[in-house]
């Protein structure tokens, strides 16, 4: 059992490995922590579980991290916490989410999903801070999910509804660490516009204007706003990547593949979770690709 310093150094050295993507290390660091505490410290055991979890989510072990959150669901503590026990209901909706296979997804599958995740938010609805505003995003993108996978043509409204209603949380809060959560929530925000095939001139300034905020945020992001560098690199590409859709849109071909190529740079192969937000660049690039003659 180590001390005090000891124990700490670990967390920070945890913390620092999941920031750098490097998620085995920071799982292996965990671990170590874990036989650190002692059982004298046990409710130290559930955040770290809960790091744990973290860590693995953003690795693509889903079905591990899945076990994990169950798992955590049927601690005594846990399960007398309200705030805890939604918390833990936001992960594992968004982890069944992002496990879903797209061409094998049912509607029951979505819909659980969405419940899971309604109930977490509706559970923090009153609630200014970056959780309450994590459910409400989370629900957003669950609902644009089954709305485009599902061929729906409705969806759209209620999914912005909630991603409106999760940015009003994260300013209410006023948290230094939501700058990555307002960047996502933008990000998605223009997405759900771009969705729309029939858009009108009135959202594609508005899909514009959300994802130019969702750049420039990454590009001030920094680690005393809750950024990491692989996090910050991987979102700004994303956000470049809307911006070109926008740009494809307004007919303007020729920019829009010079920022979809910038955007493609900013990913990387240590961040497994970017993978998702690469394949969705690379298909938005391949269909302005697929417009022109000799690409």
């Amino acid at each position: 059992m180590g001390g005090p310093l000891h124990v700490a150094v670990l967390g920070l050295l945890a913390d620092s490995y999941h920031h750098l993507g490097m998620y085995d290390e920071a799982i292996t660091t965990l671990a170590k922590l874990r036989k650190s505490i002692g059982t004298e410290a046990a409710a130290v055991e559930d955040c770290i579980e809960f790091a744990t979890v973290k860590s693995m989510f953003f690795k693509g072990d889903f079905d591990g991290a899945l076990d994990r959150i169950l798992a955590l669901l049927e601690v005594p503590k846990i399960k007398t916490s309200p705030l805890s026990r939604t918390i833990i209901m936001n992960t594992q909706g968004i982890i069944k989410l992002v496990s879903l296979d797209t061409e094998d997804t049912t509607e029951e599958q979505l819909n659980r999903v969405i419940e899971i995740l309604q109930e977490g938010a509706n559970h923090l609805k009153d609630v200014d801070s970056g959780a309450a505003s994590a459910a409400f995003n989370n629900l957003g993108v669950a609902i644009r999910f089954s709305k485009s996978v599902l061929l729906q043509s409705s969806g759209g409204n209620l999914a912005m509804d909630k991603f409106h209603t999760a940015l009003e949380k994260a300013e209410s809060s006023q948290q230094d660490q939501n700058s990555l959560l307002k960047g996502t929530i933008y990000s998605n925000m223009a997405q759900t516009l771009l969705d729309d095939q029939e858009i009108d001139d009135s959202s594609l300034k508005k899909a514009s204007k959300y994802a130019k905020e969702s750049m420039l945020i990454y590009q001030q992001g920094s680690s005393s706003s809750g950024i990491s560098e692989p996090e910050r690199k991987v979102g700004f590409g994303r956000a470049l990547s809307l911006v070109a859709a926008c740009y494809e849109k307004a007919d303007s071909a020729i920019l829009a593949e010079g920022l979809y190529q910038t955007s493609i740079e900013n990913f990387s192969d240590r961040h497994p979770l970017s993978k998702i937000s690469h394949a969705g660049i690379l298909n938005y690039y391949a269909k302005l690709c697929k417009k022109w003659d000799k690409r």
